[in-house]
């Protein structure tokens, strides 16, 4: 599978996103994406990540404080992209 960004330290981070999300919310996950810039081929290093991540029905409130847990966990990584 292609690197979804050119940029090795942005995948790592959205590797570890991916997973971490799957591995929360399990079958209710269907997907993530990027949005913006990086979609249309149009980022560099100063752009910000956006994405959006699809389930297949509501978010249950019982996964709220890992997901809380996996954004503070990304955000304290030593990654100029965590801060973006």
């Amino acid at each position: 599978m292609a690197e979804p960004t050119s940029y090795p330290d942005l995948n790592v981070l959205l590797e570890e996103l991916v997973s971490g999300v799957q591995a929360i919310l399990g079958d209710t996950f269907c997907g993530a994406y990027l949005q913006g810039s990086f979609a249309v081929g149009d980022a560099d290093v100063h752009s910000d990540v956006d994405f959006i991540v699809v389930t297949n029905g509501e978010v249950g409130d019982e996964d709220l404080p890992a997901l809380r847990e996996l954004h503070r966990r990304l955000h304290a990584l030593d990654v100029p992209w965590a801060k973006h």
